[in-house]
């Protein structure tokens, strides 16, 4: 699957751009200065642009007309949530039904999805790994699938 970069503010853009190109691709998401709309590595290192971990916020898995996904870690969830393991859905209460709900940028980059494709959004997995690279202990690993 073919890896592409996008800055926060230019999710869409990204996005459409990558379509013309490709019909599935992982977009990364990054909080920078920087405009990226669409780019490659290449071109990012052309331009200097550093891709740092940690200014990845998402990751967006487009498969097209299918369900997409969008797969983000836990330091960008800055409301609390409750794991209830008795579904599918297995965050608690109305906490985290949708991206938006867990933290800011998570609400930018949803918001502008919603906009553009208005899309319908289902909580899919968590995922707990070990000694994540945040220097935790536990590094969660949300993701959301969402079809436009």
């Amino acid at each position: 699957m073919e890896r592409k970069y996008a800055d926060i503010y230019h999710v869409i853009e990204s996005i459409e751009k990558c379509k013309e190109e490709f019909d599935t691709f992982k977009l990364e998401i990054y909080d920078n200065d920087c405009v990226m709309k669409g780019i490659d590595k290449e071109e990012a290192d052309e331009r200097n642009i550093p891709l740092y971990v940690d200014n990845l916020i998402a990751t967006i898995e487009w498969k097209g007309m299918a369900s997409n996904e969008l797969v983000f870690h836990e330091e960008h969830v800055y409301r609390p949530f409750v794991l209830n393991t008795t579904g599918r859905n297995s965050i608690g209460g109305e906490q985290g039904k949708q991206p938006k709900d867990l933290g800011y940028e998570l609400k930018m980059i949803q918001d502008q999805l919603d906009y553009a494709y208005d899309s319908l959004w289902d909580f899919s997995e968590l995922h707990a790994e070990s000694i994540g690279y945040s220097g935790s202990l536990t590094d969660y690993v949300f993701t959301y699938e969402f079809v436009i």
